[in-house]
């Protein structure tokens, strides 16, 4: 019998007479960190040359597969170039190591399986699925926009679907949406008016907006509540502000007019044709809702985590 390292996070056992299963252990989901990554990626190669070996089961512990890489590894992914350099080396070895180990795999996927947990689960030469099995791309690259709120929208979409991705900050949601109709990013979260004439044209498929009514430039795109995602709201939204001590005759003197302004048949059929919603209030409400968003906003940092760069 061949020789196996003493593995931190692989429990090996022969259920059967010259039958080995692998058990992927680590956490409640078994995602995966550097040691992981590459002790699954390096030991078919041991199992290759170990003649008591005739088959091998590959599965995870408890109800998941492996939801793929955890999010310090992922953090890392993105920030550190050296190790991103080794992950995708191990990744490769995954798929090639599997490739040429002359036992016959069986991948027992007993439930989600994502990222390199999904690459473990499809190269075996036998795939069993649970019903309570998944296979998801754990691979999406987001781009986001700065200044118009989505790098908030996607958190709370991402801690409700308990959900991961790769952040691809862009300094404006014009830039932005023209790197996904080029093919640079999977997808992003874009504010409407940029995005409206380029969905329009045939050239992005917009799969959801973030208000919790339909957009009247896109009024056949669901919300994420009709989507399933109950109580999911985010707006973008502009307002105007003057300085601290502005006197009072001053400040509805300029509210009256830009009431006024977006009030113009011609100023709210333009806006409302770009996917924007002209509203105005007095200036106490607009003080409460920016209170609430702000709220709001804080929840979402909190949550998600979010740390200033």
């Amino acid at each position: 019998m061949a020789s196996y390292p003493a593995y931190k996070s692989l429990n090996l056992d022969w259920p059967l007479d010259n039958v080995l299963r692998i058990t992927m252990s680590r956490g409640r989901v078994n995602a995966m960190d550097y040691d992981l990554h590459r002790d699954i990626a390096q030991i078919w190669r041991i199992i290759d040359r170990d003649p008591e070996a005739n088959a091998v089961i590959v599965t995870g512990d408890g109800s998941y597969f492996s939801a793929g890489g955890d999010f310090e590894t992922d953090s890392r992914l993105a920030n550190d170039y050296d190790f991103m350099i080794e992950m995708v080396k191990d990744a490769r070895e995954i798929v090639e190591n599997m490739m040429v180990c002359n036992k016959p795999i069986i991948s027992a996927i007993n439930g989600p399986a994502a990222g390199a947990g999904l690459a473990v689960a499809l190269m075996a030469d036998i795939s069993i699925m649970a019903r309570s099995a998944k296979l998801v791309d754990g691979h999406t690259r987001l781009g986001v926009g700065a200044g118009d709120h989505a790098a908030l929208i996607w958190p709370l979409l991402t801690s409700m679907a308990k959900a991961k991705f790769l952040h691809i900050p862009y300094k404006g949601s014009g830039p932005l949406v023209q790197d996904v109709v080029g093919g640079h990013v999977n997808m992003a979260v874009s504010s409407v008016p940029p995005a409206v004439p380029l969905v329009r044209a045939g050239k992005l498929r917009a799969l959801a907006v973030t208000s919790s009514a339909r957009s009247e430039a896109l009024p056949d795109v669901p919300t994420m509540a009709e989507l399933g995602f109950a109580g999911y709201e985010f707006n973008t939204w502009v307002g105007v502000a003057v300085p601290k001590g502005t006197p009072k005759e001053v400040v509805d003197r300029l509210r009256d007019g830009v009431v006024a302004a977006l009030g113009a048949g011609e100023v709210q059929a333009t806006l409302r044709d770009q996917g924007a919603v002209p509203a105005g209030t007095t200036a106490e409400q607009f003080r409460r809702f920016v209170h609430d968003e702000v709220a709001k906003s804080d929840r979402i940092v909190s949550q998600a985590g979010i740390q200033p760069e």
